[in-house]
């Protein structure tokens, strides 16, 4: 088993407002080049009145391993609802751009939380729950990804987490704790797939990957001196990525709905089922019931970017 996020690199470039850059340096005393960024936050699949909601500062783009903010972007928005999936609605929420972010390659974005309840869960019932960051998570987490920004060219980002993985309900029962899990991908490289299950009483649905198509990282010619602005990002802990396995013979489902190796859960409603945000790639399905046994999907689906729909 290896860790998918850790993996993830992609190519890509962002677009804005509210953003404080560096000079990326440049030859003849030329007016500094840069290119456009749009990060958005992904909305997954819900159940009726539910929100998991996080408030969000800002982003920083920064370099390698280095602290150093290069870039600086304010959110778009106060809060962005990591659920609110319809058939209808749109499956992104626009969270930070700009069009003046340095050209160079970038390897990690940070999302700064905001100071007031940087979290709120509204249950099936449509009450507020009694949600916690985990203790890893005080202000802000990274995602770990090697992106290029090239001149005068826009490329969409969009970060997607998993929000039933990343919410744990306490031992105790008194509440829940949100320790953020997912990853990330260009706009136009996610897939899809969506359908029906005849499994009686199904309630939940668990993706386990495998032999996912991903794209390569920015090569050392495209990198450039990015003049860092000296401000000290507090990245956080890196994001916990999604599981994925090299072969679906290496596939280990779960026994139960924690489905801590699964690559995506999602809840069934009245037998439908949406799996979005996902990567190209070959996934197993097991459908988990109400009394918490399960039964597999009796193939497997393979995606691929030519394929949004089963």
């Amino acid at each position: 088993m290896t860790n998918h996020f850790a993996k993830l690199t992609w190519a890509l470039v962002l677009t804005g407002c509210g953003i404080e850059v560096g000079n990326p340096g440049n030859k003849g005393g030329t007016t500094p080049t840069t290119g456009s960024i749009n990060i958005s936050f992904a909305k997954e699949w819900m159940a009726a009145s539910e929100s998991i909601s996080l408030n969000i500062a800002g982003l920083d783009l920064l370099e390698g391993t280095d602290d150093t903010v290069v870039t600086s972007l304010d959110a778009a928005v106060p809060q962005v609802d990591l659920l609110g999936l319809t058939d209808t609605s749109a499956e992104e929420t626009l969270v930070a751009n700009s069009t003046e972010v340095p050209i160079g390659v970038y390897d990690r974005i940070v999302v700064r939380l905001g100071k007031e309840k940087p979290i709120r869960y509204r249950g099936r019932d449509g009450g507020e729950r009694d949600v916690k960051l985990d203790s890893s998570v005080a202000s802000s987490f990274y995602v770990v990804q090697s992106f290029e920004v090239e001149e005068g060219k826009t490329t969409s980002v969009v970060v997607s987490l998993d929000p039933y993985s990343s919410l744990k309900s306490n031992e105790d029962g008194s509440g829940f704790v949100f320790k953020p899990r997912g990853g990330s991908r260009l706009k136009d490289k996610g897939v899809r797939y969506e359908g029906r299950t005849n499994v009686a009483d199904a309630e939940w649905l668990c993706a386990y990957s495998y032999a996912l198509k991903l794209p390569q990282a920015p090569g050392p010619e495209k990198r450039r001196a990015l003049n860092k602005k000296g401000a000290k990002s507090a990245p956080g802990p890196q994001l916990d990525g999604r599981k994925t396995f090299g072969a679906n013979t290496d596939v280990v489902k779960d026994m139960t709905t924690n489905c801590e190796n699964a690559y995506a859960k999602v809840p069934v409603i009245e037998g439908k089922y949406q799996l979005r945000h996902l990567t190209p790639g070959s996934y197993a399905l097991r459908f988990f019931k109400g009394d918490g046994s399960y039964e597999d999907a009796a193939t497997d689906i393979t995606l691929g970017l030519s394929l949004t729909e089963p």
